[in-house]
């Protein structure tokens, strides 16, 4: 979901107002999700990895720590720290993958056939064991957020950060939840072995999105 619309759930607030502890927080929905361009083409990661380098170049950011959340959003973030290595302070991926699966890229199918139906098993993904009211706020931010062309052509992307991740050399900190879906623990694992340096921490709970019980990992991101 867009940012407007994490923002507008308690969990979300609550998250972004950790996040902006003893920090300036900056977010921004990337192309063709929420408050941003619906009909700019992101048909590959490398675009909106520029669009990172957009905002932080129009807001004069010299240096800075970049939180990212899902496959889909921490390749772009894998990738502009590997193109901008001295302007990332920290990077902190939560459920990376190292390259694109066959089944998310036939998901993006099930996306165009029928994506009501889609949203709400995206939903259950995300929020496995519920509550209940958590998969319907997912479900109705999900599609006022972004449209199933956007939806379809990021989840259509193909990717291989095997070559890129070994590069990178901001500190890197790699979080995801034991029974979390979004991301196969396996390529998670990958991930955190291919970095050098990097520190995986594995939290309890099965939830895929950051901002739901947060409080067991936000000290642990200011160490």
């Amino acid at each position: 979901p867009g940012q407007e619309a994490i923002w507008a759930s308690p969990w979300g607030r609550a998250f972004f107002q950790a996040l902006a502890r003893h920090r300036r927080l900056i977010t921004f929905d990337v192309r063709g999700l929420g408050a941003s361009q619906r009909d700019a083409d992101r048909s590959r990661p490398e675009q909106m990895s520029a669009d990172i380098a957009a905002v932080a170049d129009h807001l004069r950011l010299d240096r800075f720590e970049l939180f990212s959340e899902g496959p889909v959003v921490c390749t772009m973030a894998v990738m502009y720290a590997d193109a901008y290595p001295g302007r990332v302070s920290k990077l902190v991926l939560f459920s990376p993958s190292v390259a694109s699966s066959a089944s998310v890229v036939a998901a993006a199918e099930t996306a165009r056939a029928s994506y009501p139906l889609f949203l709400r098993a995206l939903a259950t993904l995300y929020f496995p064991s519920g509550p209940p009211e958590a998969q319907r706020w997912f479900s109705t931010a999900a599609r006022t957020s972004f449209n199933a062309k956007n939806l379809a052509a990021a989840l259509s992307w193909t990717y291989d950060l095997a070559p890129i991740l070994p590069r990178l050399t901001s500190p890197v900190l790699i979080l995801h939840r034991k029974r979390s879906q979004v991301a196969d623990p396996a390529q998670v694992r990958a991930v955190a072995s291919l970095i050098p340096g990097a520190r995986l921490v594995t939290l309890d709970g099965d939830a895929g999105a950051p901002y739901w019980d947060h409080e067991q990992f936000i000290d642990i991101m200011y160490d």
